[in-house]
């Protein structure tokens, strides 16, 4: 949580963190109707999104502002983009779901 990020106003704030998630072939975002409202109330306003139109099952969650600036992203084939020092602390594969 230390880490900070400079604004194009030159002004430092909390970083921008999102996350990847790469699910099963065959498995994807559920679409808004089909979450119940227990559910709604705690993923509140974050952001889930589809990777690209093309592969339904990677997921963009978190943060999104809409374009790939180049800064610190790294890309669901864990390729780092141009300037990112932070990696996440633990790697993980999800091998079950109920």
């Amino acid at each position: 949580m230390q880490p900070k990020q400079v604004l194009a106003n030159g002004k430092k704030r909390a970083l921008n963190v999102g996350v990847v998630i790469i699910l099963q072939e065959g498995f994807e975002l559920a679409p808004p109707d089909c979450i119940s409202p227990e559910m709604k109330e705690k993923i509140g306003n974050l952001s889930f999104q589809h990777y690209c139109s093309t592969k339904k099952n990677i997921l963009v969650i978190g943060l999104v502002l809409g374009r790939n600036k180049g800064r610190g992203q790294i890309y669901p084939d864990r390729n780092k983009s141009n300037n990112i020092i932070y990696n996440a602390t633990i790697i993980d594969i999800v091998s079950k779901t109920i």
